[in-house]
Formats: structure tokens, sequence, C-alpha cells
């Protein structure tokens, strides 16, 4: 059950993840200060929110795991332990898909106003608060089960294993 243990390996790879995807961060807001016309922001907002799950989409469909995981020695597989499909790559970041979704939609639905207009600071409350739900939600379940499946690995059909243990 040793190779089940990921929490560790899983939060290092979300960091690593995470710092690979920086870039897109920084140019973002270097765009905002910038003060680019509000039609640049129609495309740009869409396309920074989706470099990042569809990367992990991309990656986990053709490697089974993002450069992060490679790096901490984890890999995404179907439950039966082969390599996982296209879908249930999709399958798997479409939580965090709909909330990009979601962050487009306010960001295109509310972008005249400002983030201190009181109806846009609702749907934001709103959808946090929902995707918050979620991430606890993912979290129990993980830790609810031997073999530290996480809510969106139960739905993909997918676990997270350690590669290249020493015997």
């Amino acid at each position: 059950m040793e190779k089940y243990q990921t929490f560790f390996p899983r939060l290092v790879a979300l960091l690593i993840d995470s710092f690979i995807m920086l870039p897109i961060g920084i140019l973002d807001d270097w765009f905002r200060q910038a003060e680019f016309p509000s039609p640049f922001f129609y495309t740009w907002i869409p396309l920074s929110l989706l470099v990042s799950p569809v990367y992990i989409i991309i990656m986990h469909s053709i490697y089974g795991q993002t450069l992060g995981k490679m790096a901490m020695n984890v890999k995404v597989l179907d439950v039966s332990e082969e390599p996982i499909k296209v879908a249930q790559a999709i399958v798997r970041e479409m939580p965090q898909l709909i909330f990009n979704l979601g962050m487009i939609y306010l960001g295109v639905a509310f972008f005249p106003q400002t983030l201190e207009s009181e109806n846009v600071k609702n749907h934001i409350s709103v959808f946090l608060a929902l995707f918050s739900v979620w991430g606890l939600a993912d979290i129990l379940v993980f830790f609810s089960n031997e073999k530290r499946r996480a809510l969106h690995d139960f739905i993909a059909r997918t676990v997270v294993v350690r590669i290249n243990q020493p015997n």
C-alpha cells in the first residue's frame, strides 16, 4: 500500500506545476497594469485560464504525469492500473475546467464593472464558496480511502501511484 501514499508527492507536484504556470500569471498581471484595451482581455482571459487545465489534460493523456508528477515519481493510472485514456484525463480535470469556465464567465459578464461592485462581489463569493466546498470534499475523500483516491479520481476512475520505487 506504500505505492498509494502520494499526498506529499502530489502536493509538491502541484507546487512545481504551479511554478511552471507562473509566467502566465506574470503576463496576466503585466497585461492588466499595461491597461490593454477591453477586446484584448476578452481573448486573453479565456486563454490564460485554460492553459493550466489543457497542459494537465495533455500531459496526463500522453504520459500519465505532469512535469511536477514526473519530478515526484507519481503517475495517474486507470483503476486497473493501466494508462489512462484522454477521456479520463478530461473528466479528472473537469472540476478545474468548470471553475475556470466560471471565472471566464464572471470575467466576461462583469468586465466593465469593477471588483468593488456589490453584484460582482456576490457572484464571486458564491462561486468561490462552491469551489471551496468541492475542494474540501476532494480532500476528505482522499484521506478516507486506502488508495488515497480523491473525489476527482473516483469520478474519472483513476488512481495516483508512486513509481520507480526501490523494491
